[in-house]
């Protein structure tokens, strides 16, 4: 007899569960999108395809050029190598992360530098900044020779969707605060 329950007990102990999953207050109808919803939401469906693709294209266009890195010779500030630029993030929270290294390639001491990774309209005017302080362990300056290697994020919002833009980066150098 105990057999011959089990599939019984088995039913109920699996539709108990999903009996008590109702969320709905009682009489409360289940609302179904209309039709101007739809177009609604196929107008939705449509921008973030072209932002995706958007996204793709710039990331494919930053993958080919990072390959080569970039030098900026920075005369008294010293000398930035970026390896690398990326795109990343998707076309929600879109960000670029330069990878480089800072050497003082001058003949004395440098104060600790400020290395800025900045976006830029196609019109040139500067729309976000992210700046990191390097060597923070060390207490005073840097010698010559000497290098740091790091990365740097910057959250870029939707100007990769703006033809034309573009990125830089700088070094500050002066007394610590």
């Amino acid at each position: 007899m105990l057999r011959a329950l089990r599939p019984a007990l088995a039913t109920l102990l699996v539709a108990l569960p999903l009996a008590s999953c109702e969320t709905r207050p009682q009489g409360a109808e289940l609302v179904i999108a209309g039709a101007g919803d739809t177009e609604e939401l196929q107008e939705y469906v449509r921008k973030r395809e072209h932002a995706r693709r958007a996204f793709e294209r710039e990331s494919d266009r930053f993958e080919a050029a990072s390959t080569d890195g970039r030098l900026f010779e920075l005369g008294d500030r010293g000398r930035l190598r970026v390896h690398r630029i990326e795109l990343l993030g998707g076309p929600e929270s879109p960000y670029l992360r330069a990878r480089f290294t800072w050497e003082n390639s001058t003949d004395g001491n440098l104060p600790i530098p400020t290395v800025s990774l900045f976006s830029l309209t196609p019109g040139g005017r500067e729309r976000s900044r992210a700046e990191l302080e390097l060597l923070r362990t060390l207490d005073r300056s840097v010698a010559p020779g000497a290098a740091h290697t790091a990365w740097l994020d910057l959250d870029i919002g939707d100007l990769y969707l703006v033809p034309g833009w573009d990125w830089g980066m700088d070094v500050r150098v002066g007394t610590r605060d």
